[in-house]
């Protein structure tokens, strides 16, 4: 069964993702996009999301996959993550 969250539960998902990085993201367009931004502890931005569409942030599933798309990427650029653990 498909979970399907609302923009504050899809906020905290995103926000917490990518511990140590800090992860600024908020809610725009009246609740319809989120964008997001991803700091290494110098304050330099690394990832830099500037449209997720309602469709892919309510469902649960989607938006896992897409953290971990995110999440792919930092560790490419030797990144170590607390939530996604080196494999």
């Amino acid at each position: 069964m498909r979970k399907t969250l609302s923009l504050d539960e899809a906020l905290t998902r995103i926000r917490v993702a990518f511990v140590p990085l800090e992860c600024v993201a908020e809610g725009w367009d009246h609740g319809h996009r989120i964008r997001l931004k991803v700091f290494d502890a110098a304050g330099n931005a690394r990832i830099n999301v500037d449209e997720l569409l309602r469709d892919l942030f309510i469902d649960a599933s989607r938006l896992e996959l897409m953290l971990g798309e995110i999440a792919a990427r930092l560790k490419a650029k030797g990144f170590a993550l607390d939530n996604y653990p080196a494999r």
